[in-house]
């Protein structure tokens, strides 16, 4: 509850497994934080087979260091005519109440196996589950000392993406670093997306990143 709180998730195995058989459809995540004050530090795991490795939403300070995430899955939205695939994401930090939130950190990571987002950082959100629409928030952090090795994927006619810092809406702001992250993507995948929506801010640095998109 307080920012004098402290979380700690290390050296772990979190497997999905074979034996929930609507994970297709069910969106299952290997960490999962919800308006979370504490420091928080998830390092040294192994997350596999799920749609998301890892979602930090709305939280303190928090960082993601030194995990290996691969093999995930994509999520189908049944709900839809058509139904909705959503390729799998890596980690992903979202800021989606009114306010900013900083210090979100990752690094040294390995994503690889699966074709999909790597790394997220959003700031306001329009997908859903929102109290009011859409839901605001600002966040910045670092995304360093990562390392790729993704399959291609779109999500509807839009590529993903190695590294994505966003912000969505008038109001909302992104900042911070992404420096010094290695490896491939594959098309139609793309390396590293910095943007600003409808009015929002970005004020994102980028050096250093070796990541090459594959034919």
């Amino acid at each position: 509850q307080t920012a004098s709180d402290s979380v700690t998730i290390t050296k772990n195995v979190i497997s999905e497994g074979t034996a929930d058989a609507n994970a297709g459809t069910d969106f299952p995540i290997g960490i999962d934080t919800f308006k979370n004050a504490a420091t928080t530090t998830i390092t040294h795991n192994t997350i596999t087979g799920t749609f998301q490795g890892a979602l930090l939403e709305d939280n303190g300070t928090a960082t993601v260091a030194y995990n290996k995430v691969k093999n995930l899955i994509s999520g189908t939205d049944t709900s839809t005519s058509p139904a909705t695939v959503y390729p799998g994401e890596g980690v992903f930090f979202l800021s989606d109440l009114a306010g900013s939130i900083t210090g979100q950190t990752a690094s040294h990571n390995n994503l690889s196996g699966y074709g999909g987002w790597g790394i997220i950082m959003e700031a306001g959100y329009n997908n859903g589950n929102c109290t009011s629409t859409p839901c605001n928030g600002s966040i910045s952090g670092t995304v360093s000392n990562n390392k790729f090795a993704l399959m291609g994927a779109t999500e509807g006619t839009n590529p993903t993406y190695a590294i994505s810092m966003e912000a969505q809406f008038a109001g909302n702001m992104i900042s911070g670093t992404v420096s010094n992250n290695k490896g491939y993507v594959t098309s139609p995948s793309k390396d590293i997306n910095i943007v600003a929506k409808s009015g929002a801010t970005a004020s994102v640095s980028s050096t250093g990143n070796h990541i090459r998109v594959h034919p």
